[in-house]
């Protein structure tokens, strides 16, 4: 569905109507057409409404590699929302789902149960020069939507890339902000 939405440009029903809100999303998949596989990742932060179109560009603090734990600051981060995943090589595979931020769980009033954390591996490779590796893996870090009550004058919007180059900045209203 996220490789359909960012062909047509429309990912409402990716990240707009769901149940649950995508906090973090890491996914890569071998590209059966060509030699390779693709990478993509998705970021949701809150986003001050107050800010102009374009101009909305936070500093991205708060993650960690694959070889290490997750541990989320208890500083006030006013944008990010969870502590997120930077790959790595590692030998039992680079997918660890991001974890959510303090600060983020109190400004909207969810509670630890309401997150869901998930990490998968789909077949395996069977060329010479990957074989073994996944056809697939990646994870994930969502919320139950009824958890989250975003606060007055702030937004959810979506960081969406694409082997490492950003395709789309997306509110929940699917309105592209870059």
């Amino acid at each position: 569905q996220l490789m359909a939405a960012i062909k047509s440009g429309d990912y409402s029903a990716v990240l707009g109507s769901n149940a649950t809100v995508l906090l973090n999303y890491n996914d890569i998949a071998v590209n059966p057409t060509e030699d390779g596989a693709f990478h993509v990742e998705v970021l949701c932060l809150l986003q001050p409404t107050s800010v102009q179109r374009g101009s909305f560009g936070p500093q991205l603090d708060q993650a960690f590699r694959s070889s290490e734990l997750p541990v989320a600051s208890t500083v006030r981060m006013p944008f990010e929302t969870c502590c997120r995943l930077e790959l790595e090589v590692v030998f039992f595979g680079p997918f660890t789902p991001a974890t959510p931020l303090p600060f983020f769980k109190n400004l909207v009033g969810a509670k630890d149960e309401d997150f869901i954390r998930q990490n998968w591996r789909y077949g395996r490779r069977n060329e010479t020069r990957a074989f073994g590796q996944p056809e697939r893996g990646g994870c994930s870090l969502s919320v139950r939507r009824t958890a989250v009550k975003v606060p007055a004058g702030f937004k959810l919007v979506w960081i969406v890339w694409l082997d490492n180059e950003v395709v789309t900045v997306i509110d929940e209203h699917n309105n592209r902000l870059i």
